[in-house]
């Protein structure tokens, strides 16, 4: 069996940082950035994502944090480390697939990621 551990330092905010200048202005366009249902938030590397990003979740709970890299490139590393991420953050939801990832060793073909990812939405749907 093939066993893709989690990083749980991947699925937490990095500590907020006193001596951080405060961005109000930034801080209120990311919050209201959450009436839509998605936001995407680009800039180039040192322009302070990660940083504004952490001030916001430190004044929002809950909060799903997950810190992408190149071997999230993988479905099953993806997929596996969302559901974590999710069940930290929402306790309560449950039907995740998370037992079927951690299981999947591949003998079986590719992952069905589409199939998993509809089991994550739906789960979230009821939630």
């Amino acid at each position: 069996m093939v066993h893709t551990r989690v990083l749980r330092t991947k699925l937490i905010p990095p500590p907020r940082n006193a001596r951080t200048l405060a961005r109000p202005r930034v801080n209120q366009a990311l919050k209201q950035a959450l009436d839509y249902r998605l936001t995407i938030l680009q800039a180039e590397t040192g322009y302070g994502k990660s940083t504004a990003l952490a001030e916001l979740a430190g004044e929002l709970q809950p909060v799903i944090w997950y810190q992408a890299n190149r071997e999230d490139n993988d479905p099953l590393v993806f997929l596996l480390q969302f559901c974590h991420a999710l069940q930290g953050a929402l306790p309560a939801i449950t039907n995740l697939p998370t037992p079927f990832l951690e299981a999947w060793d591949g003998a079986q073909g590719p992952l069905p990621w589409r199939m998993t990812l509809d089991q994550i939405i739906n789960a979230i749907t009821v939630a």
